[in-house]
């Protein structure tokens, strides 16, 4: 298994994994799957700031991790949401660990300090995952989204990435931290 920052040319991969959970599962809170032209802007307008990483078994994408803002103001700009998805198959595997643990490498180089991942709820599996490495519960949203003609429940973890003492620095592009975490 290679794990590598996700190109234009996997992005399709990248979709159709996503759109899995959309159109089956109540995980993605997406209403209708995403098109190519939807992820190739969304990863073209995030690159730079948060890495989007792949996991590539036999030739084939078979998950991802990506980061995003975690809002527009400026004192979050610190914090960032992760998330991570699989194919079905490849879950049980170690991927999204392996997925998450290169993530967090780089995010830390980059300076982040906090990252936070939302789990709709139940999903056992997801949380075991977040708390395998390192996150921690840290709220709960009852009901905080509609879909499939029901209400789900948002549960948020958490991950101090290092230094939350002081003056934070300035963020560093996603290929400069690269070259730190190589």
């Amino acid at each position: 298994m290679e794990i590598r920052l996700a190109g234009g040319g996997d992005i399709a991969a990248v979709q159709d994994i996503q759109n899995h959970y959309i159109a089956a599962t109540h995980i993605h809170f997406a209403a209708q799957p995403l098109t190519l032209e939807e992820g190739l802007a969304e990863w073209r307008g995030a690159r730079e700031k948060h890495p989007w990483l792949v996991s590539v078994d036999g030739g084939r994408v078979v998950g991802f991790a990506r980061s995003s803002a975690w809002k527009a103001r400026a004192a979050y700009q610190w914090t960032v949401e992760t998330a991570v998805y699989l194919r079905p198959e490849a879950c049980g595997r170690g991927v999204g660990r392996a997925l998450y643990e290169r993530l967090f490498a780089v995010l830390r180089a980059q300076g982040y300090r906090t990252a936070i991942g939302g789990i709709t709820q139940p999903n056992e599996a997801s949380v075991r995952l977040h708390e395998a490495v390192g996150m921690h519960r840290c709220a709960t949203f009852e009901r905080a989204g509609f879909k499939f003609g029901k209400w789900w429940t948002v549960g948020y973890w958490r991950m101090d990435l290092g230094g939350t003492e002081g003056e934070p620095g300035p963020i560093l592009m996603v290929a400069d931290a690269l070259r730190i975490v190589a």
